[in-house]
């Protein structure tokens, strides 16, 4: 399993939070997380990422202290967590759903974990509305929970998990019952509190859009393990596996060969002809393969474009969906499935059946393992 332990520039183990071998089974026979091993640097945004089931709130779980690990080991600053309660770890949670006491005011519900650390409680009540001005609540700070609105309420969430300073916040898909646009602006204010209180964070989502526009880096979850532990964009350029290019983004994947290692030349049977990629492969002449390429890499050639293209194929448009300020253009070449994403004006005369040459760069593929 991928270790992810990073070193400062002078050479010492930057390892705030460490996950070593992390394992739970729930029914003794199957492992909801299978042997995650990571470790997060002091002041990282590091999000949880993968479909239901993957592993990643169990995980979160056993940070928290909710769960007990079946195997493996937490360590905090190099102090293991085994055994100690959640109240003790001094991390900050924000939930789901909010978790609010209904009836206590915003400002209530921000000083109650001041309150049970026995902080005095002026002292509590300055912090409490500190905060809350900092997450833009302070007029609000007397309304109940059924007096704000949904982002509001995330904002009090916030402001609780942040007032007593812990050394890391989690944060259990907390965006996922708000709309779109509100989820938008939450995900900026998290970012925002995040730079401004430089706690050491994590995020769980399924939705990969918001992964890529949070973090620090990305854990993608499957099947109870991580897959890949990366910044965003090299989750996106050079995904590690079939799974993290599919689920990260919309991919064309091809099963190639590879032929010549120096000319990066790959086999591709289905489409019975030899691609060109740049991205380095250590497979052995002949092992299978996936060459990816991200829909926006392919383009359309025009009937006067040079024939001296890296990777040409025939293309036959069977279905256009229409963004706006682009279109996805779904099709065949042979038998095999291809989608393209081109910019709107350049395609809205193209029609169902038309018959069309696409290319991409060998420096835009990236070769996956066939595991």
């Amino acid at each position: 399993m991928l270790n992810a332990s990073i070193s400062h520039q002078n050479g010492e183990l930057d390892e705030h939070l460490h996950i070593e071998a992390l394992q739970k089974t729930y029914d003794g026979r199957h492992n909801a997380v299978d042997g995650v091993s990571l470790t997060l640097r002091q002041g990282e945004f590091v999000t949880f990422l993968g479909p239901s089931g993957s592993g990643k709130t169990s995980t979160l779980a056993m940070v928290a202290g909710f769960e007990a690990p079946t195997a493996g080991e937490i360590r905090l600053r190099g102090t293991a967590l085994t055994g100690v309660p959640p109240h003790k770890r001094n991390m900050g949670m924000v939930f789901q759903n909010y978790a609010l006491f209904p009836h206590m005011s915003a400002v209530e519900n921000v000083i109650f974990p001041l309150r049970m650390r026995k902080v005095t409680a002026a002292d509590a009540a300055a912090r409490a509305r500190r905060v809350l001005d900092i997450v833009g609540l302070a007029q609000h700070r007397d309304r109940l929970p059924k007096q704000l609105s949904g982002g509001q309420q995330q904002r009090v969430a916030l402001a609780r998990a942040l007032v007593f300073e812990p050394e890391v916040l989690l944060l259990d898909e907390p965006l996922s019952a708000l709309d779109k646009n509100l989820r938008e602006q939450m995900q900026l204010e998290i970012k925002r509190l995040h730079t401004e209180f430089g706690i050491t964070s994590i995020f769980v989502t399924h939705d990969q859009s918001e992964a890529m526009t949070m973090s620090d880096r990305i854990a993608v979850f499957n099947a109870g393990r991580v897959e890949q532990f990366a910044p965003p964009m090299q989750v996106y350029a050079a995904p590690a596996t079939h799974f993290v290019g599919s689920f990260v983004g919309e991919s064309n994947f091809f099963g190639v060969r590879r032929l010549d290692p120096a000319r990066g030349e790959y086999a591709c049977d289905s489409l019975g002809r030899t691609l060109r990629a740049h991205s380095a492969s250590d497979h052995a002449a002949g092992k299978d393969a996936y060459m990816m390429v991200r829909p926006e890499s392919l383009r359309l050639l025009e009937q006067a474009d040079s024939a001296e293209q890296d990777n040409v194929l025939d293309f036959q448009i069977t279905g256009v969906v229409d963004y706006g300020a682009s279109l996805l253009l779904s099709g065949l070449s042979g038998e095999v499935p291809v989608r393209i994403r081109v910019p709107g004006a350049r395609a809205r005369a193209l029609a169902n059946g038309s018959r069309h040459r696409i290319a991409w760069n060998a420096g835009d593929a990236h070769i996956v393992p066939r595991i």
